[in-house]
């Protein structure tokens, strides 16, 4: 890595939220916008180091939710002289900055800065200490964004002080959406919610009546963890080897109470092209897995035996153990 490259952490760093308008000289400010538009678009990510990489926002598969996030980029800026010309600096008056975001703790870290004239030539990677405060195993965000990197009297004239934003791209890693995840937040159990103490998770049903199935499961339920115990389960996902085990042990056992609630609760087959209710998620599912009829699959949660099988698929679905 060249000498000038810098690397700044810590949530601390001020952002500009706002994107300068296209002024360069005047002349053309459409053409400077588009060109600003363009500039970041042939930069790339993988979430994992075993994926491709790819332009756009990643959604994770069920396999990957939970697991440590492992990001790759390669940084290209498309027309560079043409940006430098039209806004009247040097290419090392400018610089990309890379940050990394998690909606779910609200946190933000900028992971490094690098003056344009020296971005690195290979796949750049941040290290795992540099992510570790903002891994939760539910997807994270990371923003690319053009600075002013040192300020000539051209760019002062323009309002583009050191550290005014031209151009951003982000790239989101969300999570699936399917019948293997839930809505989920973390709690202070205990006192007035009526959750003992020592309990880890306990799940929220909005409406007591089978009603309840029929509905998408954003609507139906609402898991709640102990949040005494958010920061000791990240830190064993962060041990060396974890691969996020603990998390998605967690998710499976939720996973395996949800289903088995749904399946003795359920008379009706769903539909065959049922996969927006979570009766008709949980049966599309399972179904993908053992190839059973609903009448066997609902079997499952009728017996201990049959509930030793039906968490074997829930835990194969999510691949816990692989």
């Amino acid at each position: 890595m060249p000498d000038q490259a810098r690397a700044i952490g810590g949530s601390n760093y001020r952002r500009e939220r706002r994107l300068i308008p296209p002024f360069g000289d005047g002349s053309n400010p459409n053409r400077l916008a588009n060109l600003l538009d363009r500039t970041l678009s042939r930069c790339m990510f993988a979430p994992f180091a075993d994926l491709q990489l790819m332009e756009d926002d990643c959604i994770l598969d069920v396999s990957d939710n939970n697991r440590l996030i492992e990001p790759r980029f390669k940084l290209a800026i498309e027309d560079a002289d043409e940006l430098t010309h039209m806004l009247g600096c040097n290419l090392s008056d400018l610089a990309l900055s890379l940050s990394a975001r998690s909606r779910h703790l609200r946190r933000y870290e900028q992971l490094h800065e690098w003056p344009m004239s020296v971005l690195p030539d290979s796949v750049w990677s941040p290290t795992a200490d540099q992510l570790k405060p903002l891994q939760t195993g539910r997807g994270m965000d990371f923003v690319l964004a053009i600075r002013v990197f040192s300020s000539n009297d051209r760019l002062a004239r323009q309002g583009m002080s050191v550290g005014k934003a031209l151009a951003r791209k982000e790239f989101s890693i969300k999570e699936p959406t399917d019948s293997s995840t839930f809505p989920f937040e973390w709690v202070e159990f205990g006192g007035s919610t009526g959750y003992p103490e020592e309990l880890l998770w306990t799940i929220k049903w909005h409406d007591a009546d089978a009603d309840a199935y029929d509905r998408p499961v954003n609507e139906a339920l609402t898991v709640l963890a102990n949040s005494k115990a958010e920061e000791k389960l990240s830190a064993m996902d962060a041990a060396s080897g974890a691969s996020g085990l603990a998390w998605r042990m967690l998710a499976a056992e939720i996973t395996v109470q949800i289903w088995t609630d749904v399946l003795a609760n359920t008379e009706e087959e769903p539909d065959e092209q049922d996969n927006e209710t979570l009766v008709g998620q949980t049966f599309m599912r399972l179904a993908s897995v053992n190839g059973k009829s609903y009448a066997e699959i609902k079997g499952l949660a009728k017996q201990e035996d049959s509930l030793s099988e039906l968490r074997g698929l829930v835990y194969q679905l999510l691949k816990v153990v692989q």
